[in-house]
């Protein structure tokens, strides 16, 4: 069972160094300077196995919810981690999320409306 915990500051500093070691620099910073990030977790296990960096109230989403990244473990990916960590930030959202959508290389592959 997948459990999501907030990234606080004695936590934060492990889930960017998972983020550097398997994704790099850019998805660290991301994770370093997000205002909040929460990370994932399998049953009580205090590994980090994916995470999701988000900006509250942002105006990239008019006011809402802007999700920064979002990653999990290439050798946990498929088991419903990433799902986790969206669910849960929808359910975080004032009035929950009403898009979501990607940039860049995976524009075309990732657009979800609720």
């Amino acid at each position: 069972m997948t459990h999501v915990h907030l990234a606080t500051s004695d936590k934060r500093p492990a889930v960017v160094a998972f983020a550097q070691e398997h994704f790099g620099d850019e998805w660290a910073v991301s994770c370093s300077t997000a205002p909040q990030v929460y990370y994932a977790t399998l049953d009580d296990d205090s590994e980090v196995v994916g995470f999701i960096a988000v900006h509250p109230r942002d105006e990239r989403a008019e006011g809402g919810t802007w999700i920064d990244v979002i990653a999990v473990h290439p050798e946990q990916q498929g088991q419903g981690i990433g799902s986790a960590l969206v669910k849960f930030i929808d359910e975080l959202a004032v009035g929950g999320m009403t898009a979501m959508g990607a940039a860049g290389e995976l524009a075309p592959a990732i657009t979800v409306r609720t």
